[in-house]
């Protein structure tokens, strides 16, 4: 089922998410601080590399958790104009940038070991971890995963 625009921005509504006024620096620190919860909840859950069906499921549901709540920060973003979004952006790069590294080469080693056993979907599900932000920014998403952003609604110009 594709979602419009409008059904996105009554989902974020809903979540509770819409609810507060947003600056672009507090927009860009709560994609931050999300993007560094999902890449440690990922991290926790792939620590050793666990075999790959015992984590799917969960891998599977943390992602959708997190993809859910950057597009509900994303269609925030979309409303402001460009000098705000790239306040926005500039926050998150640096928190990607910074990102925990131990949590990034844990989510990193664990694709590694799914892909070297033919974990094509499990392997991709754990690699947007590492750019769970980019569902906050739908200029990024429509450009570099069209597909991605239509399963959501967003509109590919």
């Amino acid at each position: 089922m594709k979602y419009s625009v409008i059904v996105l921005f009554c989902m974020a509504a809903v979540s509770g998410c819409l609810k507060e006024n947003y600056t672009p620096e507090g927009l860009g620190e709560k994609i931050a601080l999300t993007y560094d919860m999902a890449l440690h909840d990922a991290a926790v859950l792939l620590k050793g590399t666990p075999d790959p069906d015992s984590v799917r499921v969960q891998v599977f549901q943390l992602k959708t958790k997190y993809v859910k709540i950057m597009a509900d920060y994303g269609v925030i973003r979309q409303k402001m104009n460009g000098d705000e979004k790239e306040t926005v952006d500039s926050i998150v790069f640096s928190a990607v940038a910074n990102c925990n590294i131990d949590d990034a080469e844990t989510v990193r080693a664990a694709m590694e070991a799914f892909g070297a056993k033919g974990e094509t979907d499990l392997t991709v599900a754990v690699s947007h971890f590492l750019i769970i932000n980019q569902y906050a920014n739908f200029d990024i998403l429509m450009k570099y995963s069209p597909k991605e952003a239509a399963s959501l609604g967003i509109p590919i110009n």
